[in-house]
Parts: structure tokens; sequence; C-alpha cells
């Protein structure tokens, strides 16, 4: 038997936080990059197999779509009952079986059947964006097994992985699960969401000019919930939101006049620890997904998945290397170069060697802001990102295509930035070792984004611009 990423670390991988809560705008470190160099050979898991290509023709063209827009997708009713027959009872009424996620766990499981590995984290978010799932707060795993007993192995499995992701995530979850036979093999593969959000069915595709209008239901667990939206022009947006008593949320806004796709993100900190203030959290996105302005959704995924940029073979260069390309694309809009700080950078190094090491679920850092401030930095005024990748190529595309990283990568007040990078360990085995690949190694990212110079005596405040630039899509 062999085993995919026994518990995907993706819970964690990508929580930006803001060390002052309500006061600041945060970095995300997400999956969804675009436009990376050519160079490097072609990687198993960033191949998307002709089943999985024949399972995303039929794929909806709405976001959060109906049941009736998914017939044909529907997953096992028997294994959506193994996975919640391994919860607690008084669960059942908070998890919620998602048919869009069912289309996710499918062509998840086609990928491993082809490269014997499941979909990098790029191809995952395309993937999911292809089966209409619009959460950005989502678990994977991807098991496969062989002989008699194989359905039974992976009976097992899927039960064992339910109850430590409800011990992990106990609010309202929504899960997807399927399972593939080829051959001598069978492949299950099954999705978490534990966002919690709930989404109305919302179109992905619209004509120039139209209104995006997007009505949902956030828990009680969501504070500080700010959307970023990419404008015409090359502009990020970002537009707080207060939800209602009903924990509803809508948002109207009126998309761009120029063809082309626009990311759509909702931020927020989602507190799940009661002993813990929800400054000492973490921001992440809850929700992120782009919308097709007169274009049509893309049938393939992007260039950049199939064909990373090598990493440099020093890894002490790394960092030297993100903050060049992150001023380059300052350069680009008349904005001073962002200075890489020695001291923030040796507290990034720090959180992520953390992070690296940490379990599933990544710790609040209540000493982050005392940190900072040792070094002269304002804490209200920095952003940090965590996140991981394969490859620098990837993760800095990722920096410069998130909507709520970008607004803050490329603030006119940004001047210093620190960046810790910690080497990956491969996951834990479960099973004998298999001379075939078990998934990728990726590297831990932590940045710190200084925003502006400590306040001197005498010195105004500066104010942070509502719009930062971006370049056109």
């Amino acid at each position: 038997m062999k085993s995919l990423g026994v518990f995907e670390r993706a819970a964690r991988a990508m929580q930006p936080r803001s060390v002052h809560g309500t006061a600041g705008h945060v970095l995300l470190g997400l999956i969804w990059v675009a436009g990376c160099g050519a160079g490097a050979a072609v990687i198993p898991g960033r191949v998307l197999p002709e089943n999985a290509a024949d399972l995303l023709r039929a794929a909806p063209g709405t976001y959060q779509p109906s049941p009736a827009q998914m017939q044909g997708f529907s997953g096992d009713d028997e294994l959506g009952q193994i996975l919640e027959g391994a919860v607690p009872p008084a669960a059942h009424a908070r998890l919620r079986h998602d048919l869009a996620l069912d289309c996710l766990a499918g062509a998840t499981a086609e990928v491993y059947i082809e490269a014997n590995r499941g979909p990098v984290k790029s191809l995952r978010q395309w993937l999911a964006w292809k089966c209409g799932v619009a959460s950005a707060v989502l678990t994977w795993r991807v098991d496969a097994a062989r002989g008699r007993d194989k359905s039974g192995r992976l009976d097992r499995r899927l039960a064992a992985f339910a109850r430590r992701l409800w011990a992990l995530h106990p609010a309202a979850s929504a899960y997807g699960v399927a399972r593939r036979t080829r051959g001598q093999w069978a492949i299950q593969g099954v999705v978490l969401d534990s966002g919690g959000v709930v989404l109305a069915p919302t179109p992905k595709r619209f004509s120039p000019g139209d209104t995006l209008a997007l009505d949902l239901r956030a828990p009680p667990s969501l504070v500080d919930p700010a959307f970023y939206i990419d404008a015409e022009g090359g502009k990020v947006i970002r537009q707080s939101v207060q939800p209602g008593p009903d924990g509803k949320l809508t948002l109207r806004h009126k998309l761009p006049m120029k063809p082309g796709r626009y990311f759509v993100e909702l931020n927020a900190v989602q507190v799940t620890r009661p002993d813990v203030a929800p400054d000492e959290l973490w921001h992440r996105a809850v929700l992120l997904f782009p919308v097709y302005v007169g274009v049509a959704e893309p049938a393939a995924p992007d260039s950049f998945i199939l064909n990373p940029s090598p990493n440099p073979p020093d890894r002490a260069t790394w960092a030297d290397a993100i903050v060049a390309a992150y001023n380059a694309e300052r350069r680009r809009f008349g904005l001073a170069p962002l200075a890489l700080d020695p001291a923030v950078g040796a507290i990034a190094a720090r959180r992520s060697e953390s992070t690296a090491r940490a379990d599933e679920v990544l710790p609040p850092d209540d000493t982050l802001a005392a940190q900072l401030k040792a070094n002269g930095v304002l804490p209200e005024k920095t952003w940090q990102s965590t996140g991981s990748a394969e490859f620098i190529s990837e993760h800095v595309a990722v920096m410069l295509r998130n909507p709520s990283s970008r607004y803050a990568l490329l603030s006119p007040g940004a001047t210093r930035i620190g960046i810790g990078i910690t080497p990956g360990a491969p996951p834990p085995a479960e099973d004998p070792p298999s001379e075939e690949p078990s998934g990728e190694v990726p590297s831990w990212y932590v940045e710190l984004v200084v925003n502006e110079r400590p306040v001197q005596p005498g010195e105004a405040h500066p104010v942070q611009p509502v719009e930062s630039a971006r370049p056109a899509q």
C-alpha cells in the first residue's frame, strides 16, 4: 500500500497574519500563481491527465453550484457514511457533504492515477476553481491501496483521517470524497473545507461592466472580514464588510470593462481557540476565486503549473532573489525598493523554522509583536505571510498574484522586508517505503513586510492608501 501526504498541512500552509489584528492588512501565501518562467522539466503532479480533463469538461459554470448542476459528480454515499460515522454524532449537524468537493476529490484521484502522486498545490487550486469550489481553506488527502482488502484499508484510512481532522477543525466543515479503481489499484481522494463559509451560487463568467453580487454566510468565528478585489487599471481594492446578526455578508461590486480574469478574495481572522485573543491569531484567505469578464474560463491549467523555473542551486541566495523580483514589480509603478532587513529577517527565520516543525495546526505567535518592537518596527504596520512552495518562482508569483498580498507588497509605504526560508521535510511514512514518489516537499516561507519607517518625534504618521497599483491581467 502506498500513501501520499498522509496529512496535508494545507490547514496551516497558507495562514497569513496581521500582528495587530483589525488594524493591519495582511499578506497571503496562496497556491495560485501565474506566469512563471519555463525551463524545468515536466514534474509528476503538474500535469492534467486526460481522465481528469474529461471529468472537468462537464464542470459547472458556477461557484458553489446547486445539486442539479452537479449531476454526474455525486460521490459514493457509502464513503460519506464512513466519514460521517467517524466523527461524534453531535457534530453531524455541522458537517456538510458538498458535491463540488466530490468533483475535486475525484479529479485529485485521477491525477494520482497518472502521476503516482497527487497534484501540487497550484494544480489543486486550479482544479478547485474548475469544480466550482471558491474556498481557500481546504485540506487534501490521497491514498492508494491494492490487494484483496484494498477497499477495507481505504475505508479505515478514511475514518482515521476524518477523526483526526475533526479533532483539529471542530467548527462547521464541508467535505467531498471519491474513489477510483484502475487495474489492481484503488485510489481515494478526500477534501475538507474547514472555512465554514457558505457562498450562494455565483457565476464564473460575466460581461464587462456587470455587477458582481456575492451573498454568503460566515460563522461567528470569522473576525475582521475584508474583500480584496482586482480592478480595472491594474489596481486592487480593499473593501471592509460587517457581518449581519445572522452572519450574512454581501458584496455588490461593478466589474471592469476591460476583458480578463480578475480575482476576488475574502480575508479574515478565523478564531478557533477561545483562550487566544483574535489579535494573536492569523489572518487568512477564506475565499479566493477568479471571475472571467468577457473571456472564457480556461480549459487547461496555466503554463506555470507545468514548468516552474528551477530553484537557484544556492539556497542562501533565495531571499535576495525574492526581494529582487518584488522590487522589479515595484519599479514598474515608480515605487521605492524594499530593503532586505537582517533583523526582521531573523524574526521571520525563527518563525519559518517553527512552522516547518509544527504539527498540522500552526499555533498563534504571541511573541511576534514584542520581537518587532524590539527592532524598531511598528507591529500595526507590519504584514506577515506564511506559505509553502516547491519553487521560489511559484512563491514569488503567488505573492504577486494574490490580491491581498499584492496590495501589501506594492503599498507605497512599504519600506523593509524580512524573509525566513526553511526546507520542508517529507511527509511521515505510514507504510513500508516505496520507490514511487510520495509527493512534493516544499520549503516554508515567512515574510514580514514593514509598511513604513518607525515614527520619529514630530513626524506625521503616513496614511495607508485605499488602493495599491497592480498591472492589468
